[in-house]
Formats: C-alpha cells, structure tokens, sequence
C-alpha cells in the first residue's frame, strides 16, 4: 500500500507541475510614458539605456503596437535591459516589431543575453514586420542587448519563465499509466496474500 500511496503523490505533484500556466507578469510595459526622448529608462526594478541617447524614444501607440512602446533608431543603437541593483534575472518572454519611424517595412532583430558566471544566450529573428511575442525562458541572466537593423521596437518584457500547458491528449495517456501501475500493484499485492 505505500508503494501506491507513493507512485500516486509522485504521478500527482507531475500532473501539477505539467498543468502549469504562464504568469502574466510584464514587469515593463513603458506604459506612463509620453512620446519623448529618454534614456535610461526605470520601471519595476529594472533600467533600459540606450547606447545613443538622442535616438531611443518612448512613442505612444500606433500602427505598429497597441500600447507605449520603446523604439531606437537602429542598427548603430541598442537598447540594454538589466536589474538596477545587477542582480540576475529571468527573461520569459518579450514582444518585438518594427518602430514607427521604420523607414523599410521590416527589421532584423537580435536578442542578445549576458548569463550569470559566464556565457552568453542569442536569438535572431529576421523580416520582422509585425509585433510578436517572442518566448525565451533565459533563467540567470544579468543583462540582455536587443539590436535591429531599422528601428526595432520592444514592450511587454516579461521576467516569468514560460511553463508548457499539456494537450489534454497527453494529461489523458498519464492516466492510463497510472490506472495501469495501481492495477498491476494491486494484482502483485493479492498474489502475496494469497
């Protein structure tokens, strides 16, 4: 009997960890901000500095995001997003797009990661020509560096790490396992009774 009690709070604390959702935690959203020229930019303990001052704006919504967002003029500007105490952080996930002062339809954008005692994490993400949201779930990392070719834009930079939902199909087949592995326990049980 301890061996099912334990297979079954196994099989369950697995069903819990796997049913996980996303935490909607946007930690930065440049949502009090007005169309200005601004950098470094505080929000929800963290900082995000421009390497050209003069160039990286806060533009109110357009045709490109719904909300504020942060855009620079690329591709000699980036835009750097650490912890204001240098802490390291999580990096969920983020949206990305083209700026609204694009002068082409679309923009390259590199996301670039400085891990904690070392190394580095990269993602690129090319002819991006509409907002998305880009899931990285990066854990332990000190800073990340967005860059562009032609004006990218950042918003909803979100710290939670991303957590797969499991298809019903495969909640359904855990299931079965377990209906199966309590059944042949039972059996081998009977038979040393008996």
């Amino acid at each position: 009997m301890k061996t099912i009690t334990t297979t079954l709070g196994i099989l369950a604390v697995a069903t819990l960890q796997a049913v996980s959702t996303r935490s909607h935690a946007a930690v930065i959203t440049f949502g009090d901000s007005e169309a200005f020229e601004v950098s470094p930019w505080s929000e929800a303990g963290y900082v995000v500095t421009a390497t050209d001052d003069t160039n990286a704006i806060f533009d109110p919504a357009g045709s490109f995001f719904s909300s504020h967002y942060f855009t620079y003029d690329g591709p000699s500007t980036t835009a750097t997003i650490a912890k204001a105490d240098s802490s390291p952080f999580n990096l969920g996930s983020l949206d990305i797009g083209l700026g609204e002062f694009s002068d082409d339809s679309f923009t390259d954008i590199t996301i670039e990661a400085t891990v904690f005692g070392g190394g580095t994490l990269t993602a690129t993400y090319t002819n991006v020509t509409t907002v998305q949201n880009v899931v990285l779930n990066w854990s332990n990392i000190t800073s990340f560096t967005v860059s562009g070719t032609d004006d990218p834009g950042i918003d909803n930079i979100n710290d939670a790490l991303v957590s797969s939902v499991p298809e019903p199909g495969s909640v359904a087949v855990n299931g079965v396992i377990a209906s199966a592995l309590i059944g042949s326990m039972t059996r081998r049980k009977r038979r040393s009774i008996a």
